[in-house]
């Protein structure tokens, strides 16, 4: 049975390889599918790429097809204008700016097939002890009712004094704290109104002796010339000649009134600064004594209940082991 088992066991194996095989030519076909696929998925991304950058609106793509239309309007004008070069076209070039397709490059993952070391679980042939039924002549014990003497653990009932916890009211003093009324002087503040004397500056009236300019009327004598009419005979010189005027003049001396400025002594009403005494009032701040209530602490005697533990003695039954 183990040979043929094992032939059967390479049998499989070796369909085993050519189903291998046979995974592996549909592997490489897969991969050539997944190649295929990820150059359409290239194009299909490139292109959603392109949508991407106009935008998935209804304008963005008639501005698409648009700029491929002009792209292809522009090669059938330079086509014409090849064809009928002879005619110069009216108007100027200027720059315009189009889409046109181009092919980027990028990563998108996608599945590989790798060949990694692995466990397959296969069938061998070996050899395994089994338990095989027999028939074996054995010695089956029996049993032989006999008496004999046994000691039995029993119990005796008896009685144990035992402690018993319990509570005793009893009175205690304790000592509780009070408060005594009491008196205490505390100094208040209080406004005392005192008058004190400050010195006041006054103005005492005085008279003062000054010069006052005032004007006297003198008469001052001043010589004046005063024509005398009439002819009057002056004598004669040691020649003989006479002398005679028909008029003459001649000093007068006239007083003539003049104003003087002269100074006198007046009395000029002044005020001398002084100070004199007052007494003014004023608020200061004293302390006056008061009696303030307070409570000052104080512990008195009082009886309090409290609970005391003792013990009592009562009795337990108990139960002593014995044999019988």
């Amino acid at each position: 049975e183990g040979p043929h088992q094992s032939g059967e066991l390479f049998h499989n194996s070796g369909e085993d390889q050519h189903h291998s095989g046979e995974l592996l030519h549909h592997s490489g076909e897969e991969q050539h599918h997944s190649g295929e696929e990820q150059h359409h998925s290239g194009e299909q991304h490139h292109s959603g790429e392109l949508l991407h950058q106009f935008g998935d609106d209804q304008q963005s793509r008639e501005l698409f097809h648009h700029s491929g239309e002009e792209h292809h309007h522009v090669e059938e004008h330079h086509h014409h204008v090849e064809e009928h070069h002879h005619h110069e076209p009216k108007g100027y070039w200027k720059k315009k700016l189009i889409w046109k397709p181009d092919w980027q490059k990028i990563w998108k993952p996608a599945s590989k097939q790798i060949w990694k070391p692995a466990w397959k679980k296969i069938y061998k042939p070996e050899w395994k002890p089994i338990q095989v039924p027999a028939w074996k002549d054995i010695k089956v014990p029996d049993w032989k009712k006999i008496w004999k003497p046994v000691w039995k653990p029993i119990q005796v009932p008896a009685w144990k004094e035992i402690q018993v916890p319990d509570w005793k009211k009893i009175w205690k003093p304790v000592w509780v704290p009070t408060k005594i009324p009491g008196w205490k002087e505390i100094q208040v503040p209080d406004w005392k109104k005192v008058w004190k004397p400050v010195w006041k500056p006054i103005q005492i009236p005085a008279w003062k002796d000054i010069q006052v300019p005032a004007w006297k009327k003198i008469w001052v004598p001043e010589l004046v010339k005063q024509w005398v009419p009439g002819e009057k005979h002056h004598g004669k010189d040691h020649d003989g000649w006479e002398y005679t005027s028909h008029g003459l003049w001649r000093k007068k001396v006239v007083w003539k009134p003049v104003w003087k400025k002269i100074w006198k002594t007046a009395k000029k009403q002044i005020w001398i600064p002084d100070k004199k005494l007052v007494w003014k009032e004023e608020w200061k701040q004293i302390w006056r004594t008061e009696k303030k209530q307070i409570w000052i602490p104080d512990k008195k005697l009082v009886w309090k209940e409290a609970w005391k533990q003792v013990w009592r003695t009562e009795k337990k039954q108990i139960w002593i082991p014995d044999k019988k």
